[in-house]
C-alpha cells in the first residue's frame, strides 16, 4: 500500500510514469497520496502516473499535471492521462479522489481519457474531476474522447461525483464506449457526455441513453466547471508546502489532515452552486463513506445535506432541509 506520499516528476519510456503494477493476480491501494506532474513517454497504453493491471484502489488521493503521450510516429492509442486501470479479474475503486489538468495525448490515433481510462468493473464515489484533464489527438481523422473519464467495459457505478470542465473531442468529462453499462448511484453532476454510436463518437444526453442505469434522475448535466470550482484551482491544508511541480497552491483553510498535504478543489460557496447541500442525510448516510478528501466529516454540519465531489464545504447550521450559513473554518 501506498499511504501519505508525493510522487512528483517522475517519468517513464513506456506505462505508467511513477507506478507500474502489472500482477493481474494481486491488489494495490493508494490512501492520500498526490501523484503530480508524471508522465508516461511514448506509451504503449498509458498511465501517466499509474499503470494498473491488478485490482487498484484509490482514496483520498489527487492526480494533477500527469501525462501519458505518444512519440509523433506512433499510431497507438493513448489512455489514461493519469490513471490507466484494467484488472483482468479484479476491479476498481476510486474514492473522495481528485483530477485536475491530466492529459492522453495521442499522435495518429484516438485519446481516450484524460484522467482514468477505466477497463472493467469500476467503482467512483465522492470523486472531483474538473479543469482541464484533457483528451487530445495530433492526428487529422482522430479523436479525444473522455476528457475526464473514458469507460472502455464496466460496468461503472458513480456516486456522488462532480465530473466538469474537462476537454475532449466527444464527451468532454465522461465518455463510455459500445455496449458499456454505466450504473449511476445519483447525484453526480456532470458537464458533456459521449457515447459510441453506430460505431462513430458522439455527444448524447445522459438521462437517454439506455445504458446508463438507477438513479440518473437525481443527476445533473449540462454543470460548468465554474459554478461549481470557480477556476479550479487547487488548494493544500499545509502551508508550509505551496508549490508542486511547479504550480502554485493556495492555503485550503478547514483541512483536519495536515500531515498528509492533501490537495483538493473547493466547492464555490454559493446558493446557486449546483454541487452543494444535494444529498438528503438518510441517503448519503447510506453511502459508503461518511469524510471527504480532507477527512472531515460528511456531513456539515452533522445530521444536514451532503455536497458532491471530494469536498465537503463546512457550514453553520444543525439540520436538513432548512436554509443556512456556509462557511469555511477559520472564517468569520
Amino acid at each position: 500500500r501506498i499511504d501519505g506520499s508525493w510522487l512528483v516528476d517522475n517519468k517513464a519510456g513506456k506505462d505508467g510514469g511513477a507506478v507500474h503494477f502489472g500482477a493481474s493476480a494481486l491488489s494495490i491501494a493508494f490512501r492520500r497520496s498526490l501523484f503530480s506532474g508524471n508522465a508516461a513517454l511514448d506509451a504503449n497504453f498509458g498511465g501517466g502516473a499509474v499503470f494498473v493491471l491488478g485490482t487498484g484502489t484509490f482514496e483520498r488521493c489527487t492526480f494533477t499535471g500527469n501525462t501519458a503521450s505518444a512519440s509523433a510516429s506512433s499510431t497507438k492509442a493513448i489512455m489514461g492521462g493519469a490513471v490507466y486501470a484494467a484488472p483482468t479479474t479484479g476491479s476498481t475503486s476510486i474514492v473522495n479522489s481528485t483530477f485536475t489538468n491530466n492529459e492522453a495525448r495521442s499522435s495518429q490515433n484516438d485519446s481516450l481519457g484524460g484522467a482514468l481510462y477505466l477497463s472493467g468493473k469500476s467503482d467512483l464515489l465522492y470523486c472531483t474531476l474538473t479543469n482541464q484533464n484533457t483528451a487530445s489527438s495530433r492526428g487529422s481523422n482522430s479523436n479525444g474522447l473522455g476528457g475526464g473519464i473514458y469507460v472502455v467495459t464496466g460496468p461503472l457505478s458513480i456516486t456522488a461525483s462532480a465530473v466538469a470542465g474537462n476537454a475532449a473531442s466527444f464527451g468532454s468529462d465522461i465518455f463510455r464506449a459500445s455496449g458499456v453499462t454505466i450504473n449511476t448511484g445519483g447525484y453526480n453532476r456532470l458537464g458533456e457526455y459521449g457515447i459510441t454510436s453506430q460505431s462513430h463518437p458522439t455527444n448524447y444526453p445522459w438521462t437517454s441513453d439506455s445504458n446508463v442505469k438507477g438513479g440518473k434522475d437525481y443527476d445533473e448535466t449540462g454543470i460548468s466547471q465554474s459554478s461549481m470550482f470557480g477556476n479550479g484551482a487547487l488548494a493544500i491544508n499545509d502551508t508550509s508546502q505551496v508549490n508542486v511541480a511547479d504550480i502554485t497552491i493556495g492555503a485550503l483553510v478547514g483541512a483536519t489532515d495536515a500531515q498528509a498535504k492533501l490537495l483538493t478543489v473547493a466547492l464555490v460557496i454559493s446558493t446557486a452552486n449546483p454541487g452543494l447541500d444535494q444529498i438528503p442525510f438518510r441517503e448519503g448516510n447510506l453511502f459508503a463513506s461518511r469524510i471527504d478528501q480532507r477527512n472531515l466529516s460528511r456531513p456539515q454540519p452533522a445530521g444536514g445535506r451532503f455536497d458532491v465531489g471530494a469536498f465537503e464545504a463546512q457550514q453553520d447550521g444543525v439540520c436538513d432541509g432548512f436554509a443556512v450559513e456556509r462557511r469555511f473554518a477559520g472564517e468569520h
